[in-house]
């Protein structure tokens, strides 16, 4: 199973519940399922990003060599040859595309879980808050009572 369906399924399971319903416990592995899990999203945020600009890289290098060859061997006036070199490479472009809107997708998802990971924390923080006080409203009314 790959990072994003593990993610997502904890994601899922969050969902299922309010998050009032949560004990700090589930709260707590939670966040720290989810912080694992996002170390390597991170390193396939880089390769799809990687991958993006490699097809951008490709792209490029393929529309120069194809309005080269095409602008030599044809004898096109520039913008005929850069029309023709843009149909001769327009796979390398839609993989190009592809690639970006993938690296796109995975970077938000990250930020996603990033966002939910902070949530989570601050609502750990509140759980614990919620209870320091009540231990010590319980102790304040155990003296008032004396």
């Amino acid at each position: 199973m790959t990072i994003v369906p593990k993610t997502e399924e904890i994601v899922e399971a969050l969902n299922k519940k309010d998050i009032d319903q949560w004990s700090g416990d589930e709260l707590s592995r939670a966040v720290v399922k989810l912080s694992l899990l996002l170390v390597n999203l991170g390193r396939e945020v880089s390769e799809a990003t990687l991958n993006a600009n490699s097809a951008y890289m490709y792209r490029k290098f393929k529309f120069a060599t194809e309005f080269k060859r095409i602008r030599q061997e044809l004898e096109l006036n520039i913008k005929d040859s850069e029309m023709t070199a843009l149909q001769n490479i327009k796979k390398s472009k839609e993989e190009e595309i592809t690639s970006q809107y993938n690296a796109d997708v995975l970077r938000s998802f990250y930020d996603d879980v990033s966002r939910l990971v902070m949530s989570l924390q601050s609502r750990l923080k509140f759980l614990r808050d919620e209870k320091v006080n009540s231990k010590d409203f319980d102790k304040l009314d155990k003296l008032n009572k004396r």
